[in-house]
């Protein structure tokens, strides 16, 4: 019985996920008397937040930068007001990636989004991590497909990395790291303006860039004899309601599906990766899972 109250407190405190329970061999066969189970008491999670000193610090490496960038991983999609996201991109005024496994954690229509971080970064965008002074990481573990092409520029800048476990920090690159409740820890740094200098000729800059990728993209599709991936993705993108979570595969042509703007969420749509896991087979089994949990969404595998 305890076991089965830790798994539950684990599986949805701090970082939420899946836990493995091993039951012993001797104890396999042994039956279970369901209302021993009935008296469970969910656990109500207080949100916890970095101390003012730590809070008052990251808005002086803030202040100090002229170029920042905005990453945000799986671990902003648990919470109870995104809205925060979008309110912090603004208030510090800073183009967004997102990991793979971030997506949908911010419409990807904003104005401020640049696709998505690390190995699935257009090429043209990297002209920003180059030019960057200091990475804001909210949710991420900063893992290799994250970073993928990224290392140089994060280990020459300033990195905040903001996450509510330990675990989740990379201790790979000097950081100053804030540990709580990421919608917690933005809004207090919220609290308080931080003018910088030439902030809307870096956002002018980003959009410059982005507006190339778009010049791009109509080149490259529906300007040959044969149907490829990215011609399908537009269909897709065009036709879809916008409740929809898509489900990643994991292959080759699923590529294309990370690399934005060949595929960009709406807001209201999610996706599901596979992320460092990488099993193929993924897509599918994933597919039917989120189908039985979300039933009022349509569910679409790209495998």
């Amino acid at each position: 019985h305890w076991v089965m109250k830790k798994a539950i407190f684990l599986a949805t405190s701090g970082s939420p996920g899946p836990v493995y329970i091993e039951i012993p061999e001797d104890i396999g066969f042994q039956q279970v008397q369901k209302n021993e189970f009935s008296s469970y008491i969910p656990t109500i999670h207080s949100k916890l937040s970095a101390d003012v000193e730590n809070i008052n610090k990251a808005r002086r490496m803030i202040k100090e930068s002229t170029k920042p960038i905005i990453i945000y991983g799986g671990g902003t999609k648990r919470g109870r007001d995104r809205h925060i996201l979008k309110a912090f991109a603004e208030w510090l005024r800073a183009p967004i990636f997102v990991t793979a496994s971030g997506r949908g954690a911010i419409s990807e229509e904003d104005p401020l989004f640049c696709g998505l971080a690390g190995l699935y970064c257009p090429a043209h965008m990297m002209e920003l991590i180059t030019q960057s002074d200091l990475f804001i990481s909210v949710g991420s573990r900063l893992e290799e497909t994250a970073t993928f092409g990224w290392e140089a520029s994060l280990k020459a800048n300033k990195i905040i990395q903001i996450n509510i476990s330990e675990q989740g920090f990379n201790l790979l690159y000097d950081s100053f790291n804030l540990q709580g409740d990421a919608e917690e820890i933005l809004s207090k740094l919220m609290e308080t303006s931080i003018p910088r200098e030439d902030s809307y000729q870096w956002i002018e800059f980003a959009e410059n860039l982005k507006n190339h990728l778009f010049r791009e993209k109509d080149a490259v599709t529906y300007h040959y004899n044969q149907l490829r991936v990215a011609d399908i993705l537009n269909v897709l993108n065009s036709y879809l309601p916008k409740e929809v979570v898509f489900v990643h595969e994991n292959g080759l042509q699923d590529m294309w599906s990370y690399f934005y703007p060949y595929h960009a969420l709406k807001a209201g749509q999610d996706a599901i990766t596979p992320s460092e896991q990488t099993p193929l087979g993924f897509g599918a089994a994933a597919a039917v899972g989120v189908a039985q949990a979300q039933k009022d969404k349509m569910v679409v595998a790209i495998v």
